[in-house]
């Protein structure tokens, strides 16, 4: 739990890293941040939004839902609020510390990623939908989650959204970084294995199974 909930802390704060970058924000975000521009609302209420409705279509498309799931509708947008309503991210002044601050931003996500997808309970909403079209469709991994992010993108953009070179650089670098990351703290994604709702829940009847006998 501590994993995922370290995890969730800094996946918020990767969001409001880039915010503050001046020079794009990561391609989901985009489209979070359109959305707070179009509806008047902020920043961490559209990332819960985008958030809520991801997770409606993992559980039509049949994803397992698990507790990190949950824990990132209520966790990860209000954090976002929080740390900008206090100004505890300052914005970048020049060239030299946007860049600074999309390299930091794309290291804390790295690592976000590491604590979430290492606690084991559950992908979040954006990989399971990534999973869910796989499924359907056929098509491979890397084509279905390049058409993801572009469609957050272009939809972002439309409404407003903060699109530039740090959202490039995002879609660009954080796969080989990611890997890069992973081989460093030697985790192998595929070893770890998930818990999902539906599995804490079993557990608990035939906890309580036993008690009774």
């Amino acid at each position: 739990m501590s994993k995922l909930l370290v995890g969730l802390l800094l996946y918020a704060v990767g969001i409001v890293v880039f915010a503050q970058s001046g020079i794009g924000m990561a391609p989901w975000d985009v489209l979070s941040d359109g959305l707070s521009h179009t509806l008047g609302i902020s920043l961490g209420a559209a990332v819960l939004g985008v958030s809520v409705v991801l997770l409606a279509v993992n559980w039509r498309m049949g994803i397992r839902i698990g507790l990190g799931n949950i824990l990132d509708l209520v966790i990860t947008g209000p954090i976002v609020d929080v740390i900008q309503a206090h100004h505890l991210i300052p914005a970048a002044q020049n060239l030299s510390q946007k860049l600074l601050m999309v390299a930091c931003g794309l290291m804390v996500l790295n690592v976000a990623t590491y604590f979430y997808v290492g606690a084991g309970l559950g992908a979040g909403p954006r990989e399971g939908l990534m999973i869910g079209i796989v499924r359907r469709t056929g098509w491979s991994v890397r084509f279905t989650k390049s058409g993801l992010e572009l469609s957050a993108i272009l939809a972002g953009t439309l409404l407003g959204g903060r699109f530039g070179v740090a959202t490039v650089i995002v879609a660009l670098v954080t796969g080989p970084l990611m890997n890069l990351t992973f081989d460093l703290v030697h985790f192998d994604i595929k070893s770890v294995p998930q818990v999902y709702l539906d599995d804490q829940l079993r557990i608990l009847r035939e906890r309580g199974a036993c008690r009774r006998k």
